[in-house]
């Protein structure tokens, strides 16, 4: 262990250096939705998938496959696997596949998508040797645990799995424009049930209508109300997921008044209909 050497002491008073805030990084949050450990054979096979929630695999025995942005990528012991969130993907398994395997969010505390911001590998070499498959058995083991408090240990034992991915994780392009729209995009995952203007948003960002939409589309790639469209859909997959809601409830949580024009939404950026959809869950 390195020796630590103490700070520096002048009259009587102690002088520290304190850690910068990152803007990114020191807000990030993350929620573990439930983490198992499964021993499968050639039935684990699944296409196209599509879900609101972030995927984390650690391969103790067997291979599988997974394809994932057109590449294909073998899942085997000795490396932690990422699969974002809202990412189609596919994968398989030729024989036998012994696996834990994470469901979770993480986000700013703006609430701007963890992989909007940087730029993660899919695959990242293990810890020393059982630091990895330890944090995931302890998640395993509370994930039965309903008690509030334990929410911390769960992110807690989420983030230091992840750490390894951020440490090589490259910052993506135009990221210092992207914290210019914090409070944006704030106000947008607070308000998708309710109808959100280009006039509101240009307002949060003291700018004109026609110059907001003109930068935020440069910025993230889409005009602002198409990312509120994004932003309404993801937040239907989860309802769907996590609720009995019927259809037509969800798309109102979701800011859609019309049922048929939800649907249409929802096919189109998810591949299939809302129905269809839950049950595939």
């Amino acid at each position: 262990m390195q020796q630590l050497k103490p700070v520096e002491k002048i009259n009587a008073h102690t002088y520290w250096e304190n850690i910068k805030v990152d803007p990114i990084l020191s807000s990030m949050r993350g929620h573990v939705h439930c983490t198992y450990y499964s021993e499968l054979d050639k039935k684990w096979c699944r296409e196209q998938i599509n879900d609101p929630y972030c995927r984390l695999y650690l391969v103790s025995k067997g291979r599988g496959h997974l394809l994932i942005q057109d590449k294909e990528i073998t899942l085997e012991p000795g490396y932690l696997y990422l699969i974002p969130s809202n990412t189609q993907h596919s994968h398989s398994c030729d024989s036998e596949i012994h696996f834990y395997w994470c469901h979770f969010q993480v986000e700013s505390g703006y609430g701007l998508d963890l992989f909007d911001i940087l730029e993660l590998p899919i695959r990242c070499k293990t810890q020393e040797p059982n630091t990895d498959e330890q944090l995931m058995q302890r998640l395993v083991e509370l994930n039965s645990d309903s008690a509030t408090w334990r929410i911390l240990q769960r992110s807690a034992c989420l983030l230091n799995l992840l750490a390894p991915f951020f440490k090589t994780a490259v910052e993506t392009d135009m990221l210092d424009s992207k914290v210019d729209y914090f409070l944006v995009i704030r106000f947008i995952n607070e308000h998708l049930d309710q109808a959100i203007t280009l006039e509101q948003l240009a307002a949060i960002n003291k700018a004109s209508p026609e110059h907001f939409n003109r930068k935020f589309k440069q910025v993230f790639g889409i005009p602002p109300i198409a990312y509120v469209t994004k932003k309404r859909i993801q937040k239907s997959q989860a309802l769907l997921q996590d609720t009995q809601f019927p259809v037509k409830k969800v798309g109102a949580l979701c800011g859609f008044t019309d049922p048929y024009h939800f649907s249409k939404m929802f096919k189109k950026y998810v591949g299939v209909s809302p129905n269809h959809y839950r049950k595939k869950k």
